[in-house]
Formats: structure tokens, sequence, C-alpha cells
């Protein structure tokens, strides 16, 4: 198979994988919406809204460093699959609970929580698996198409989310959400991606799991450009975290599902035209 042949094959997959990870990340969009309202209209407690969030946070970002370790060990596509069919599980197990109305709030922060440890597998084996399948001139417009994507999923997931939990409610919604997830397991199933190759100092490092994450910290540090990046990106979260948190409380309580979902759907738009 002549290179252009390789090429154009890798594009299409990546053009499949791209379309299996927004539809997923709608899912995921869908639940967390339905999920927030609900708690928040049930126990009008900002304090179990945020701990919701929190839930669904906390456990991906302490679990990035180690999942993006693991990845390196994995294929990228297995690593998609089990964080894909992990999460979808964790949503059907919140699907049968309330449906049957057994759903407490510490189990539903579990859940959520066990779900956020699956889905950071996404971001590590996605960008991986990215730099397997584009060419390295064309990576900042496939980086631009990831984060297209996220707006769109961010940006129809409150509008449908609104509807959805007028009409189907949050039963609904959970369905949706394992729906999407086992879309994308299928797309994965039938994908194939190159073998990845270890650069030299990808074998040096490629030891242990301490060695793997010293390596990646020494990286870093030693690259300024690269660790005020790290200061500067975990400094925007954090505050846009806080203003994210209380955004919804406080239109909810102004408003109806139907208008927060517009107001978060403008968020979708910036990160759309920003992509």
């Amino acid at each position: 198979m002549s290179g252009a042949s390789q090429t154009n094959r890798n594009l299409i997959t990546f053009g499949f994988l791209w379309l299996a990870q927004v539809v997923s990340r709608l899912g995921t969009q869908l639940t967390a919406f339905g999920i927030a309202l609900t708690v928040l209209d049930q126990n009008d407690s900002v304090t179990q809204f945020s701990l919701t969030f929190f839930a669904a946070i906390a456990p991906e970002m302490s679990l990035s460093l180690a999942a993006g370790v693991v990845v390196d060990r994995w294929n990228r596509r297995f690593a998609l699959m089990v964080s894909h069919i992990g999460a979808g599980l964790c949503t059907l197990t919140l699907f049968l609970l309330y449906t049957n109305n057994r759903l407490e709030f510490p189990v539903l922060i579990a859940l959520i929580a066990l779900s956020s440890a699956f889905n950071a597998f996404q971001y590590p084996a996605m960008s991986s698996a990215t730099s397997l399948l584009v060419p390295k001139e064309s990576l900042a417009r496939a980086s631009g198409m990831v984060q297209v994507g996220l707006g769109l999923a961010q940006m129809v997931a409150p509008l449908l989310g609104g509807f959805l939990l007028d009409s189907v409610g949050l039963g609904g919604i959970l369905i949706v959400d394992v729906t999407t997830f086992s879309f994308a397991v299928v797309v994965l199933s039938i994908l194939r991606f190159p073998v990845a190759r270890l650069s030299a100092s990808g074998l040096k490092a490629n030891q242990s799991v301490r060695d793997d994450l010293l390596f990646g910290w020494n990286y870093i540090r030693d690259r300024k450009p690269l660790l005020y990046l790290l200061f500067f990106l975990g400094g925007l979260n954090l505050f846009g975290g806080i203003t994210w948190t209380l955004l919804m409380p406080l239109v909810k309580s102004l408003g109806s599902a139907s208008e927060l979902g517009v107001v978060i759907s403008l968020g979708g738009v910036g990160v759309i035209i920003g992509g």
C-alpha cells in the first residue's frame, strides 16, 4: 500500500474516531446537565450540586497522569474502549437504580466518580491516537477539529437536555447516554490504528510507571514555556470551575431549565469559534 493511500485511510479512521468521541461526549454532557438540574431541583442544595461536579472532575484530573502512562503501555483503541465501556456501565447502573427509586445521593456520587475515573483515559488515548493517524503538518487542524467537537457537544447538550428533561425525564437522558457510549464502542471495534513507535527518549523513559511519571515531569520542568503553560491552564481551570459551579444555580434561580440550557450553550459557541 502506498504512503498516500495509507495516509488517506488513517485520516478516514480519524474522522470516524472524531465522530464517535463527539457523540459520546454529547451523551456525557447530557447526563451531567440532567443530573445537575435534578439534584438542584430535588434538594435545593448548592452544596450537593457542587459535589456532583467535584465527583465528575476530581477523579479524572487526579488520574490523568497515571492514565497517560497506562495508555503508553496499551493499544490506544483498547484504552478508548475500556474507557467507554466502563463509563457506559456506570451510566447504565445509574439508570437501573433511578428507575427503581433506589438511587441515594452517596451512591450517585460514587458512580459519577467511578465514571470520571474511566473518562481519565479518554483524553490521553484520543490525543495519542490523533498523533498516530494524522500527519504532523495537519496536527494543528486536527486539534482544532477536536476542540470544535467538544464545543458542539457543549452547545447542543444543554439545549437538548432541557427538552429531554421535560419530556422523558432523567431516566430518558441516561438511556440516551448509554446509547452514545454503545455507538462509540461499536465504532472503535471496527477501526484499526497504526502501531505506535517509541522514540529514543521514549524507549529510555519506558520503564516503570514511577520512572515514566518522573520522566514526564522532568521533561516539562526543563522546558520553561511548557511549565508556565501548565500553571496557566491550571489557574484558568481553577477559577473557571468556581465560576461555572455558581453560574448554574444562579441562572436556574432566575429562569427555567430551557433558559439555563441557552446560557450554557452560548459557552459552547465560544469553544467552537475558538476551535
